[in-house]
């Protein structure tokens, strides 16, 4: 069994976990934070061959750092889910329209280099 890898997702994003077995149709259980997964709006379980595929949709805060785990028979593998925050449109917007209400070109230049850490650090 491939180990499962990390998965790092931005909130409301799609995270996929993706293992291969030796052997198609195994049976399978895929859990989320000790929790069996069920398929649902939230998660999709996925077989093609040798590929077993967790998705879970719309990544919130209430999975964050959650252990993600495949198992079959007696053998488990696992992975950590991390969902990172997401600037909001309407404050993208607003630190966008700070700068044009600043007057002096050295406060303006700062404003500018904390919008661009901003979008670095959230895009």
């Amino acid at each position: 069994m491939k180990q499962l890898e990390n998965v790092e997702v931005i909130e409301k994003d799609t995270a996929k976990f993706v293992t291969q077995l030796s052997k198609p149709n195994e049976k399978v259980e895929w859990f989320v934070a000790g929790k069996k997964v069920e398929p649902s709006d939230k998660y999709e379980i996925e077989s093609h061959d040798l590929d077993y595929t967790l998705i879970i949709h719309d990544c919130g805060f209430q999975d964050d750092l959650a252990e993600v785990s495949l198992t079959i028979g007696d053998q488990k593998t696992t992975g950590q889910l991390t969902v990172l925050g997401n600037l909001s449109e309407s404050t993208f917007r607003h630190y966008s329209m700070t700068y044009m209400y600043v007057d002096k070109s050295d406060t303006l230049m700062l404003l500018l280099f904390y919008q661009l850490i901003v979008l670095c650090c959230f895009a």
